[in-house]
């Protein structure tokens, strides 16, 4: 997975930007231009963040004017980064942004291992179903920010898996 999730980014925001520029001739491209502002806060404060909801502390400090041309009609302002990610990082800094990815990959783990240790078929589609479950909530937040109802729907999923653990 690593490995898939490097030679995607590598193709297509690094080699040939084919992301980057979908963004752009769509009018999305604004979403880019906060994730820049965002990598840039995080290196300024990368092992705490800034806290919660303070990504309008950001945007005034790390304003990019290009986001005032044509290229960039829909946005000039916004309250989040559009990248879960970054939004986590940005407020909690590494520290929690690991505490988070542990918590996915503790998941992860649990569910292949309860996958593969069993021989009901049942036990391993479900296994198979949370997991898909967990990877498509990431592949949500990753173009995306949390919202309430996100939220709700990942400690739903994260109780679920915890409950279905001690199944026997």
């Amino acid at each position: 997975a690593v490995v898939f999730g490097s030679f995607f980014v590598y193709s297509n925001f690094i080699q040939n930007q084919t992301i980057q520029n979908y963004f752009i001739e769509t009018g999305d491209g604004a979403r880019l231009v906060y994730w820049d502002m965002a990598m840039k806060a995080i290196s300024d404060r990368p092992l705490l963040g800034y806290g919660l909801e303070n990504y309008g502390y950001i945007h005034r400090n790390y304003f990019d004017p290009i986001l005032l041309t044509p290229e960039y009609p829909n946005e000039t302002w916004t309250d989040k980064p559009h990248n879960g990610f970054l939004e986590i990082t940005l407020a909690s800094g590494f520290i929690g942004f690991s505490l988070f990815i542990f918590l996915i990959g503790y998941l992860c783990v649990l569910l292949l291992r309860k996958g593969l240790s069993t021989e009901y078929v049942k036990e391993k589609i479900i296994s198979s179903l949370f997991l898909g479950l967990i990877v498509s909530y990431l592949a949500q937040i990753f173009f995306a920010f949390e919202t309430v109802s996100s939220i709700q729907i990942f400690f739903l999923i994260l109780a679920v898996i915890l409950v279905y653990r001690d199944w026997e």
